[in-house]
């Protein structure tokens, strides 16, 4: 290994619970990335990227349950990698590790998306008129206009 090779000090990358956190880590980016080329580019009507916004925090839940039941269906490089070394569980530090970077990012969603979420009933007003009218409070939805004008 090049690290070996040139007698560095990095102690971490032969540490098998910094490996597994950081191949964690690594499958939660690539979802994160998936989410942001999502939002990107023209044509994104603001119904849509609300859409994609509760998909990805629907996601966040279905990940937790994941990690929770030590499933990792969600985590495939993390579960490649306990498959390649034989790891059939992790330890319970890593697991709670990993559900609490879930827990962050779904609060992180929560502070970042907050002034979206005030437009919902708006939102579906303009998109879905005739079924807004029975579903959505009349208090909601003066609520929602009245921060618009």
């Amino acid at each position: 290994m090049f690290l070996n090779d040139k007698k560095s000090e990095f102690p971490e990358v032969f540490n098998n619970d910094w490996i597994t956190k950081m191949i964690f880590l690594t499958d939660i980016c690539n979802y994160l990335n998936e989410l942001n080329i999502k939002m990107e580019g023209r044509g994104k009507s603001i119904d849509m990227i609300f859409a994609i916004i509760e998909s990805f925090e629907a996601k966040l839940v279905i990940f937790k349950r994941d990690i929770d039941n030590n499933t990792f269906k969600y985590s495939p490089l993390l579960k490649d990698h306990f498959q390649k070394f034989s790891i059939h569980e992790d330890n319970e530090n890593n697991i709670k590790f990993y559900s609490q970077v879930i827990c962050d990012i779904q609060d992180n969603f929560v502070m970042r998306f907050q002034d979206i979420k005030i437009f919902e009933p708006l939102i579906k007003f303009l998109k879905y008129p005739e079924k807004s009218i029975r579903m959505v409070k009349v208090g909601e939805f003066r609520n929602a206009v009245g921060r618009v004008s």
